[in-house]
């Protein structure tokens, strides 16, 4: 799948702000798992196009070459440190990685889950369901009381 993405990454761009392929994104996360030692709980919370510069954008002539770049977001679960990584999918190298202290990246849709069973397992939580429906036959917590992410 390498050779295939290296092979068509801009061959077929008829604008540069494309969005990724499906392969460009595999390619990104293959190409940062090949070059950096992940951690079992590294996550990709984000992977969309590092946008070019302006001036390449507009002298973009179709066919040309453009260096085609994914931007992602990596959590590390187990310490918790939040990455931004620019990724050339044109050179196949990672073109940067920084830190990021003191950032949550966006909550990811398992994490809205393991909230909502942590909620309902807690003592406290009930205690103030029980309050709030005060005796209208929700003692128990169950799907009656999911929440759905919000929108």
């Amino acid at each position: 799948m390498a050779a295939v993405v290296a092979d068509a990454v801009g061959a077929s761009l008829k604008h540069p702000l494309e969005p990724l392929s499906v392969d460009e994104i595999a390619a990104a996360v293959e190409i940062v798992r090949s070059q950096r030692q992940l951690g079992e709980r590294m996550r990709f919370v984000t992977i969309a196009l590092h946008e070019p510069p302006k001036d390449v954008v507009l002298a973009f002539v179709p066919g040309s070459p453009v260096d085609r770049q994914a931007f992602l977001v990596l959590l590390d679960n187990a310490t918790g440190w939040t990455y931004e990584v620019v990724v050339s999918l044109t050179h196949r190298a990672i073109a940067r990685w920084d830190v990021i202290e003191n950032v949550q990246p966006a909550i990811m849709l398992d994490e809205f889950l393991e909230c909502e069973q942590a909620c309902k397992a807690s003592p406290e939580w009930q205690a103030g369901g029980r309050q709030l429906f005060g005796g209208r036959g929700r003692d128990s917590f169950g799907p009656q009381a999911d929440r759905d992410p919000p929108a």
